[in-house]
């Protein structure tokens, strides 16, 4: 257990919290039409904080963190021109990256992604009775999570409506909408690339250029990191105790890793990481069923959304420490619960009188 003992209890809190919460909501039941709601206010919301984090990431600039106190703990500042920590700037550059309200662009790019993947889910299933407005709400949220820079929010989203189109559509509707979808991106990014030079496409262009070829020394990080983790971590099977891994105990001077399941098995062992993987795959196994089992149109694309949403998010773990970060753990435990427990009363079949 770490020394620090306000470490030690927040690296119990980061992944105990979230599954208490999770088995909380799981015994409620919530109404169906009382979650549709909540999800639009969620989409609606979502546009706002992202409204919010362009103005603040292509405006108001690094000048309005710094007066408002932002910092990420644990994560260094190697250039002494920045006055922030170098999680706040895209990679090589001195761009600020978007964070809406919350405490680093990543976690904001991956509460981003959940929300347009709901988006998706109530525009695909005509439940929206303004379409005008749930498109206009897609266009700002994926502003900003370009905005964001947020590689892993980038490739969850990517994976999360991949599986949402396999779940959904036949293989031809697939090839199309992936044809389509492939022509938009190249003829948007190639024109902005061309044209407008000074826009937010080329960065994004020159950040995924440089990932892909490990340029980028964030990128290099989290290579080296994953296998060192690997390596210390089977040479640590008991683990190491709590607090002793991630971001937060960087500090004190302890092995910080990129990799939220790293951690954990810093924290709990392997034996924990193992028993905790086995709740995660519970998870993922009972969606998938009711995927197959569930008669209801409707909620079985709700399932499916939850499946998707469930890939993305073990994503982002796997390069991130998002697991430590109870902004969008218990955000992704409930909505999850909810899910489930809606998809266990699905509305049945009447029966027709004699």
């Amino acid at each position: 257990m770490s020394s620090d003992k306000g470490i030690a209890f927040f690296g119990f809190r980061s992944f105990a919290e979230p599954v208490i919460v999770y088995f909380i909501v799981r015994s409620i039941r919530v109404p169906f039409d009382l979650f549709l709601r909540y999800l639009k206010w969620m989409v609606a919301l979502g546009a706002l904080i992202s409204l919010w984090a362009v103005f603040q990431a292509g405006v108001l600039g690094e000048d309005f963190l710094v007066k408002m106190g932002y910092d990420v703990l644990g994560v260094p500042n190697t250039d002494p021109s920045r006055p922030l920590s170098n999680a706040f700037y895209l990679s090589l550059t001195r761009t600020i990256r978007a964070i809406g309200t919350f405490n680093s662009p990543n976690n904001f790019g991956n509460y981003v992604e959940i929300v347009i993947v709901f988006t998706v889910f109530l525009i695909s299933a005509g439940l929206l009775k303004r379409r005008f407005w749930g498109g206009m709400s897609l266009v700002v949220l994926f502003s900003a999570l370009l905005y964001s820079f947020s590689r892993s929010a980038w490739i969850a989203l990517f994976l999360a409506m991949v599986s949402f189109s396999m779940l959904t559509a036949s293989f031809y509707q697939n090839l199309k909408r992936l044809l389509v979808f492939a022509a938009i991106v190249i003829l948007v990014f190639t024109a902005a690339y061309q044209f407008f030079p000074k826009t937010i496409i080329p960065l994004t262009v020159a950040h995924v250029s440089h990932s892909i070829t490990l340029e980028d020394p964030s990128a290099r990080t989290h290579v080296l990191s994953l296998k060192e983790g690997v390596e210390k971590l089977f040479s640590e099977p008991l683990g190491t105790g709590l607090g002793t891994s991630g971001p937060r105990s960087r500090q004190k001077g302890f092995f910080h890793s990129e990799n939220s399941f790293i951690i954990l098995g810093f924290d709990a062992g392997i034996l924990g990481l193992l028993i905790y993987l086995v709740f995660l795959s519970s998870l993922a196994h009972d969606l998938l069923r009711k995927i197959v089992v569930v008669r209801d149109a409707l909620i079985k694309t709700m399932a499916i959304t939850g499946i998707c949403i469930f890939a993305g998010q073990m994503f982002v773990w796997m390069v991130l420490p998002g697991i430590v970060e109870l902004e969008n753990s218990l955000i992704f435990f409930a909505l999850l619960a909810v899910i489930q427990g809606i998809s266990d009363y699905e509305p049945k079949e009447e029966t027709a009188t004699p």
